[in-house]
Parts: C-alpha cells; sequence; structure tokens
C-alpha cells in the first residue's frame, strides 16, 4: 500500500473487505460468491467492484450498493462458460452499463468497437498481442 500511496495510485484488494480497510485499500473487488459482502464493504467507505455473470447477479450487486460491476463472459473464452454476448450488454440498462466492467474474451480491436456504452473493458490477450501496440 505503501507504493500506491506514493505513486498515487488506488489499490483495490480481491474478496477481503477486512484486509483492505486494515491496510487502507482504496477499494475491493469481490467475487461472485462474495456479493453479501458488499454492504459491509461499502459501509467501511470502500469502492466496491463485483464480479457478475447474469442479468440478475448485475442488478442484485448494485442493489446491494455496488460501485462498479465486471460482466463476463462476453465473447467466447475457453472453461468459462458460455459467452453472454454484445447484445446482452447492449440489452442491460443504461446506467447499469455505465457502470460496467466488461470482461472475457476481448482479444482485438474489433471486439473493443463493439462495447460501447460500458465504463471500461478488461483483458490480458488484448493488451499482449503485438499489433495491438501491447508489450
Amino acid at each position: 500500500m505503501r507504493l500506491c500511496r506514493r505513486l498515487g495510485t488506488k489499490a483495490l484488494l480481491h474478496n477481503s473487505p477486512t484486509a483492505a480497510k486494515r491496510l487502507g485499500a482504496f477499494g475491493v473487488h469481490l467475487s461472485g460468491s462474495m456479493q453479501r459482502e458488499i454492504g459491509r464493504a461499502k459501509r467501511s467507505g470502500a469502492f466496491v467492484i463485483a464480479s457478475t455473470h447474469s442479468r440478475g447477479e448485475a442488478v442484485r450487486a448494485f442493489k446491494r450498493g455496488a460501485d462498479r460491476i465486471v460482466i463476463s463472459p462476453i465473447f467466447e473464452v475457453a472453461n468459462k462458460g458460455l459467452p453472454l454476448g454484445v447484445s446482452f450488454l447492449q440489452s442491460l440498462n443504461p446506467t447499469i452499463r455505465s457502470k460496467t466492467i466488461a470482461l472475457g474474451g476481448i482479444v482485438d480491436e474489433a471486439h473493443a468497437r463493439c462495447l460501447s456504452g460500458v465504463f471500461a473493458f478488461a483483458s490480458i490477450r488484448f493488451f499482449v498481442r503485438k499489433d495491438n501496440n501491447g508489450v
């Protein structure tokens, strides 16, 4: 946390609201099975990002107080279940969509261009591909 503070970077811890509060992290990322902890994390002052995999989970996460959600998989990813698809993202309430981080199978600019209206997208393969100016 000292490094993050020195660099002016916000840190989020995974699945541990208690540790996030104790260490002074900006917030917490909660997996789908940890959604019941959203309220407790918010009461402690944490910024909360919740992982979701369906419309119902997304709505519940926001009702519980999540600041942002990650929803996945959008495109096909091995061993991650059926992709939700771009049409699913576009069918979300615009307020929910604007607070959504899309994840899963986003590997090129064509995929990224399909994600209009979302807050952001997360990917590994998109950024490490040389033709996307990755590392």
